[in-house]
């Protein structure tokens, strides 16, 4: 008998197109930051503050991916 546990599970589909930098880092950033929802008031605060600051850097730096693999990828062509 095999068990397993998965835990939380979020799926994020796309039309017709890649997912955006944004998306991305809206992903990573969920797993790498976890807001208790009993933590203390002033606690929460710096968590949301640190998570947007996660957040908008890795955004910065997914585009700057995207963009030297576009480059790449056009100079091979």
């Amino acid at each position: 008998m095999i068990t397993a546990s998965v835990g939380n599970v979020g799926v994020l589909v796309t039309d017709n197109s890649s997912h955006t930098p944004e998306q991305w880092a809206e992903m990573a950033t969920d797993q790498i930051i976890f807001i208790g929802g009993n933590s203390h008031p002033v606690i929460v605060d710096q968590a949301r503050t640190f998570r947007e600051q996660i957040y908008k850097t890795l955004v910065h730096y997914f585009t700057q991916v995207q963009e030297a693999e576009r480059n790449q990828i056009s100079r091979r062509l």
